[in-house]
Order: C-alpha cells, then sequence, then structure tokens
C-alpha cells in the first residue's frame, strides 16, 4: 500500500503523529507537542485553516480512499489500519467526509 504523508507543517511544527491508525485526542496532540490544549489548537488552525481533529480524520479518509480504490484489502482491515475499531464506525465516518460509503466509493473508483 502508498503511504500518504501530512503536510510537514503539521507532521513536524505541530507534532502529529504520522500514524494514522493510532488514536488521537486533541489533549495527545497538544501534548506531543509540548504546547496547552488551546495554543496547540489555535496555531495548527493558522497553519492548516482547518481543527487538527477535523484535519486528521479528513486525512485518514484520503488515505482509506486510497486503499479502497488500489488495494483489494478488506474494509473492516482498512478501517482498522486508519483507527477505527469497527468498520461500522469508519463507514460512518468516511461517508460523512466522502460522500458516499466505503464500499460505494470501491466498487465506483476502483481500476
Amino acid at each position: 500500500m502508498r503511504q500518504c504523508e501530512m503536510p510537514e507543517v503539521v507532521g513536524r511544527e505541530l507534532g502529529l503523529p504520522p500514524w494514522p491508525g493510532r488514536r488521537c485526542t486533541l489533549a495527545a496532540l497538544a501534548d506531543h507537542a509540548g504546547m496547552s490544549h488551546t495554543t496547540f489548537a489555535r496555531r495548527f488552525r493558522d497553519a492548516v485553516g482547518r481543527p487538527p481533529l477535523d484535519y486528521l480524520t479528513a486525512w485518514r479518509m484520503r488515505l482509506a480512499a486510497d486503499w479502497l480504490q488500489r488495494t483489494g484489502v478488506s474494509i473492516a482491515s482498512i478501517a482498522c489500519s486508519v483507527g477505527y475499531e469497527s468498520e461500522a464506525a469508519f463507514t460512518t465516518a468516511f461517508h460523512r467526509v466522502m460522500g458516499r460509503s466505503p464500499r460505494r466509493y470501491r466498487r465506483n473508483t476502483s481500476n
């Protein structure tokens, strides 16, 4: 599977971990970056243009979409790989971000 990379400013300067499957909270991200929650959220929004957890969710969904399009890996495995404990929770998040279910996305975009 091809790896997706976050923008350098996010990973390095703001301290987001590069592992899409790791569970992240605002508190954990701020602690990882060595900042208060408020400072981290403000700096992140100023640098990226959206809240940290919104950005992280969108990044995970882009990575999942790439895997859905390019591989035959099960949706449950992809869900786990991008940090979701259940396929149902992943499907809900994917639909909210991408506008269709993972199954439908795969069917409509597979090569």
